[in-house]
């Protein structure tokens, strides 16, 4: 369970990685193609298959970004250790230089 903070603060960060690398991915996708037609959970789902159409690989970081944050945030029982977290925050800063 995480109930230590330092864990849980990992966590955090980790979600918040993946909500900073979503939202600059859906001004860019939105600036290139569009406003998305999903809405609620479905738009992240949408998001990935928007910037597939013209970065592979960015939507594979977006994808595992979103598995690590779903870890974080409804999974209390597995452990979340300093590497995943320090991960998360990399592959947003990458995503982030995204145009």
């Amino acid at each position: 369970m995480a109930t230590d903070t330092r864990e849980v603060a990992r966590r955090a960060a980790s979600s918040r990685a993946y909500y900073a690398a979503f939202w600059h991915l859906r001004v860019v996708a939105i600036s290139r193609f569009g406003p998305l037609e999903a809405s609620g959970s479905q738009v992240h789902g949408e998001l990935q298959s928007v910037i597939r159409l013209w970065d592979e690989e960015l939507a594979n970081k977006l994808k595992e970004l979103r598995i690590v944050r779903n870890v974080a945030d409804y999974m209390a029982a597995v452990p979340f250790p300093v590497a995943r977290a320090v991960r998360s925050v990399a592959t947003a800063r990458e995503v982030l230089s995204a145009r």
